[in-house]
């Protein structure tokens, strides 16, 4: 049997996220579609971890929220993401949930590092104070 817990912390932070049935699509098929769910299970998973106590787990939680969400969202905004997360919540147990949290960090994680080392190619290598300087296509043009 499946907690109910899961089923409450998923109608509060659900609430104001769904689509209209007649507007929605199904996921995709195929390897997408494994994607499709395998984003929604991280996404309960995140949405779960937001009710800890901890503070830097509700932070952690909120930032895969935003990630999860988003790559679902950039899917299809057609998407009925509140019956698809329904259904990936519905199939979860909370040990299953504790049991996808690490595939789901590292996956964004690793997404972290990659933005990150984006970022310091864009800015150039960075100091505890900060950048040690900016590169020539991020300075401010010469004033008058």
């Amino acid at each position: 049997m499946k907690p109910p817990l899961l089923a409450v912390l998923l109608i509060g932070a659900l609430t104001g996220i769904h689509a209209s049935a007649a507007d929605a699509e199904p996921p995709p098929p195929g390897a997408a579609a494994t994607q499709v769910n395998g984003d929604a299970r991280c996404l309960v998973v995140a949405m779960v971890m937001s009710r800890s106590p901890e503070p830097k787990t509700q932070q952690a939680a909120l930032l895969a929220s935003y990630y999860y969400f988003g790559r679902l969202d950039g899917l299809s905004t057609r998407i009925d993401l509140e019956a698809l997360l329904a259904t990936a919540a519905g199939q979860m147990t909370l040990e299953q949930v504790w049991a996808e949290a690490p595939r789901c960090s590292a996956e964004l994680a690793a997404r972290g590092r990659y933005l990150a080392a984006i970022g310091q190619h864009l800015t150039g290598p960075t100091t505890p104070s900060g950048p040690s300087e900016a590169p020539a296509t991020l300075k401010p043009p010469p004033g008058p």
